[in-house]
């Protein structure tokens, strides 16, 4: 593991004071005692001569996200959620979330390039990381595609290599799942933030649920409502023609008109 930190070396004593007589800086160098800031963001370049082995998920999050792509479409959802994380380290790194990935380089091996090139350099780039991912998770056309060069089978379960984390939100369903794996495993600060968008999810979704049973029994009412508004003599003789209708001769179709009710207006006219 190589620093990459270029501070400079502190000074030792105090240069204002050139008779020896002055009080001495901090071993640190800062001026008040306070130890000087710190950056955490890139702290360490992991660099090795082997590539890494393929990363194993948790059950948690596996089920979490087996939970959230039930929830509504699973490539979306993935996507969406991928994406609030990648905003969400490069918030805590202190970047631009295209270069997010130098913040992972604590974690995320490089290549140590055993034999010096001309140009001096010893490290190469970031060695391809493997990710064990259940095909359940996976899109239903890459289930049973056979592996290839990035890919392999491993039973019920499908190894998708990553080059480096996705930043585009356009990535396929397979790449966000399998970064989302790897993050939740490695970045333990973007669990809280994986837990409320499922969170969030689930309440849009039931929400939706609510609106569409409610839209259900709202027409279902109406129906019920509308039968029962029917006259009884119109039920009846609506009855009788369709019994007379299937006569012997199955061709006559009978239709009885309802009386209609007598209004007084009606019976003064009549006298």
């Amino acid at each position: 593991m190589r620093s990459r930190s270029n501070s400079p070396t502190p000074a030792s004593q105090d240069e204002g004071d050139s008779s020896g007589g002055g009080a001495r800086a901090p071993a640190d160098g800062s001026s008040d005692g306070a130890p000087p800031p710190v950056d955490s963001r890139v702290p360490f370049l992991l660099e090795s001569i082997l590539p890494p082995p393929v990363f194993m998920p948790e059950k948690e999050i596996e089920d979490i996200l087996l939970e959230l792509m039930k929830i509504g479409p699973a490539s979306k959802l993935a996507r969406n959620v991928h994406k609030v994380m990648i905003f969400v380290l490069a918030a805590k790194f202190g970047v631009h979330p295209r270069t997010v990935q130098e913040g992972l380089s604590r974690w995320w091996p490089h290549q140590l390039i055993d034999k010096q090139a001309g140009n001096g350099h010893v490290s190469g780039g970031r060695w391809p990381l493997g990710v064990d991912v259940r095909t359940s998770l996976l899109p239903t056309t890459h289930r049973t595609r056979g592996g290839g060069d990035e890919d392999g089978h491993t039973g019920g379960r499908r190894v998708v290599t990553l080059t480096g984390v996705p930043k585009s939100e356009r990535c396929s369903q397979e790449a966000a799942v399998a970064s989302l794996i790897l993050l939740w495993g490695k970045e333990h600060r973007v669990r809280k933030h994986i837990l409320t968008a499922l969170f969030r999810a689930q309440l849009a979704y039931q929400a939706k649920q609510n609106r569409i049973a409610s839209s259900t029994r709202k027409a279902r009412e109406a129906a019920a409502a509308a039968a029962s508004a029917v006259t009884p003599g119109v039920a009846a003789a609506s009855a009788a023609a369709a019994t007379a209708g299937r006569g012997t001769n199955g061709g006559s179709r009978h239709v009885v008109l309802a009386p209609r009710p007598v209004t007084p207006r009606a019976v003064g006219a009549a006298v």
